[in-house]
C-alpha cells in the first residue's frame, strides 16, 4: 500500500485518484482485521525536490509504516503537524499508525479528522476495519467461538458479557462500511462484501448470546429449585425438632403427674412419718426449754422443788452410799454365778448308774 502511495507522491499529475491507485480488497476472514486497507493518495503530487520540511517528514512516516514501524511513523507524523495543519493526508497516516499500535479510540478520532473530500471514503472504510478489529480482539480474549457449534458447555457468563459489549462495535463497523459505499460513486466490492460478512457474524453472535442466555435461565431455575428444596428440607427438620420437643415436654408433664399420684397414694403413717418425727422432736425441745426456764426461775426465787422431788440435775446424780450398795450387789452376783458354774461341773463328772 505504502509503495503505491509513494508512487503517487512522486507523480506530477493532479491529485485525482486513478482506478489503479489502490489494490482490490477481498472480504476479510473473521477473527482478524482486514487483510488490506483502502488506500488513497495522501499528498498532492509534487516533485521531491519541491518537498518542504512537512512533506519530507510525511515521506519518512510512510516509510516507517512500510517497514511495520508504527511508533516511528506516528512520531514523524506528529512532527509534521506544524507544517501541515489540518492536513487530511497527515490525519490518515496518524490514524493508520494508531490503529497498528492498538490505540483504537485515537485511530477512530484521526480517521474522523481526515474524512475530508476524497479521503472520506478511505476514512469511513478504515474506521469500519478498526471497529471490527477491536471487537474481534475482545471476543477472542473472551474465547468466543465463530458459531454456536463451538460453544463449551454451561452458561458462560463471560462470553455473554463480551458479546453484549462488542455487538454494538460490530454494528458500528457495518455502518462505517455502508457510509464508505455511499461515498463511492461506483460499486465497492470490498465494502459490500465486508457488510455481508458482518451481517453473518452478527447473526452468529446473536444466536450464541441467545443460547447462552437460555442456559443461564435454566441454571437459575435449577438453582432456585435446589434452594427451595433446601429451604423445604430445613423447614421439615425444624418441624420435626419442634414435634420432638413438644413430645418431650408432654412426657415430662406425664411423669410429674405420675410421681405426684404415687406420692398421694402412700399410707398416712409412711407419708407423714417424717413430719411426725419432726413434730415430736420439736415438742420435746419445747418442753425441755420450759422446764429449764422454770428451774432457773425457781432458783432465782429461792424456792425448793415441789413434793421433795429432785430437780433434773439432781435426778441424774448418785450418792456415795448408793454407789457402794450397787458395787456390793454386783460382787454377790459374781459369787453366786461362780458357785453355780462349779456345781454344774461336778454334776457333769458323776457317772450315771446302770439299771441293767
Amino acid at each position: 500500500m505504502n509503495a503505491r502511495l509513494n508512487a503517487r507522491l512522486n507523480a506530477r499529475k493532479s491529485g485525482r485518484m486513478s482506478a489503479n491507485a489502490c489494490p482490490r480488497i477481498a472480504a476479510w476472514p473473521l477473527r482478524a482485521s482486514l487483510a488490506a486497507l483502502l488506500c488513497l493518495a495522501l499528498l498532492a503530487p509534487r516533485a521531491a525536490a519541491e518537498d518542504g520540511h512537512g512533506e519530507a517528514l510525511l515521506r519518512e512516516a510512510l516509510a516507517a509504516l512500510a517497514r511495520n514501524d508504527p511508533a516511528t511513523a506516528l512520531e514523524k507524523a506528529r512532527a509534521a503537524r506544524p507544517d501541515l495543519p489540518g492536513s487530511p493526508e497527515l490525519a490518515q497516516i496518524v490514524a493508520d499508525a494508531e490503529r497498528l499500535l492498538g490505540h483504537w479510540d485515537e485511530a477512530l478520532d484521526a480517521y474522523a479528522n481526515g474524512a475530508q473530500g476524497d479521503y472520506a471514503h478511505r476514512s469511513h472504510f478504515n474506521s469500519g476495519v478498526t471497529e471490527h478489529a477491536r471487537a474481534e480482539q475482545a471476543l477472542a480474549e473472551a474465547k468466543v467461538p465463530l458459531d454456536s457449534a463451538g460453544l463449551p458447555e454451561g452458561p458462560q457468563p463471560d462470553m455473554v458479557k463480551a458479546i453484549g459489549e462488542n455487538e454494538p462495535r460490530l454494528m458500528q463497523s457495518k455502518e462505517d462500511f455502508l457510509r464508505a459505499l455511499d461515498d463511492q460513486p461506483a460499486d465497492d466490492p470490498a465494502a459490500r462484501e465486508s457488510v455481508a460478512a458482518l451481517n453473518r457474524r452478527l447473526d452468529d453472535l446473536r444466536a450464541m448470546r441467545e443460547e447462552l442466555e437460555k442456559r443461564q435461565e435454566e441454571k437459575d431455575k435449577q438453582d432456585s429449585k435446589d434452594k427451595g428444596d433446601d429451604k423445604d428440607k430445613d423447614k421439615k427438620d425444624k418441624d420435626k425438632q419442634d414435634q420432638k420437643d413438644q413430645k418431650d415436654q408432654k412426657d415430662q408433664k406425664d411423669q410429674d403427674k405420675q410421681d405426684q399420684k404415687n406420692e398421694d397414694g402412700k399410707p398416712d403413717d409412711q407419708k407423714d412419718k417424717g413430719d411426725k418425727d419432726e413434730d415430736k422432736d420439736k415438742q420435746d425441745k419445747d418442753e425441755q426449754a420450759k422446764k429449764d426456764e422454770q428451774a432457773k426461775k425457781d432458783a432465782k426465787d429461792g424456792k425448793d422443788p415441789k413434793d421433795g422431788e429432785p430437780t433434773e440435775a439432781e435426778a441424774g446424780k448418785l450418792g456415795k452410799e448408793q454407789i457402794q450398795q450397787l458395787l456390793d450387789q454386783l460382787a454377790d452376783l459374781e459369787k453366786q454365778g461362780r458357785a453355780l458354774q462349779k456345781a454344774r461341773e461336778v454334776a457333769q463328772r458323776q457317772p450315771v448308774e446302770k439299771d441293767w
